[in-house]
């Protein structure tokens, strides 16, 4: 059990490194003697933990040159979890945010459930719009669990939430689950993305976790149609 806890920490902290930029694609891993001596473990530990990283594509292993961080993990981080601002800016645009509400409410069943908490927990609710060049692209319902995030004020929901809670809260969106579906535009959304009512619009749900595969946020994204290009990168395994 010990080290198997070992070797998972490991894990966590390279994951982490990767997410942070500390480590980037075709960057060497250190080697197997300066991980035995940053997370004091055995050999066989640090080789079970690299074995894992491989298995999940975070790291490939050259027998001639070393190990290295997957280029994959660039389009994964892409296709994955990336704020909008980060997404934007590797694209080249210039991202801006207009904030419509900040206001505290509490949870209907839905929410319920896909947060997983209980009637009495309070959540953040943020409404805005997002634009690439002035040009409105998204508009976004978020709800957060006050608990985990802390509150906002206008200034934080402006910009960068993602960044906001790395550098402050030390929280990392580690993986999300998501719904897509195709809806007709109406009232508030229609207007903020400047479009006409039953404007063709993808919906996107989805629920982020941390490190500890807690929830603390779920939001609903409205794209137009017109302006959104869907990518993903597919891992397929041939049996």
């Amino acid at each position: 059990m010990e080290k198997q806890s070992k070797y998972n920490e490991i894990v966590k902290a390279i994951i982490q490194d990767i997410d942070r930029g500390i480590l980037q694609a075709r960057d060497r891993l250190p080697s197997e003697k300066e991980l035995q001596d940053r997370f004091g473990v055995s050999r066989v530990t640090v080789r079970k933990a690299i074995d894992v990283l491989i298995d999940e594509g975070y790291v490939v292993r050259d027998y001639r040159k070393g190990t290295f961080i997957s280029e994959r993990i660039t389009y994964k981080k892409m296709n994955e979890i990336v704020s909008f601002t980060k997404s934007a800016l590797l694209r080249g645009d210039i991202p801006s945010t207009i904030v419509h509400s900040i206001d505290e409410v509490k949870p209907d069943p839905f929410l319920m459930k896909y947060l997983r908490i209980g009637a009495e927990e309070q959540l953040i609710q943020i409404r805005r719009t997002r634009l690439t060049n002035g040009f409105p692209l998204i508009y976004e319902e978020s709800y957060w669990i006050a608990s985990i995030v802390g509150t906002f004020d206008q200034v934080k929901a402006s910009a960068s939430l993602f960044e906001y809670l790395k550098k402050e809260k030390g929280i990392i969106p580690v993986y999300s689950l998501q719904e897509l579906d195709a809806i007709g535009a109406a009232g508030q959304i229609a207007e903020a993305l400047q479009v006409h009512e039953q404007f063709p619009l993808l919906r996107s749900l989805m629920v982020f976790y941390d490190a500890s595969d807690r929830p603390y946020e779920l939001a609903f994204n409205y794209y137009r149609t017109d302006r959104c290009k869907l990518s993903m990168v597919r891992t397929l395994n041939e049996g």
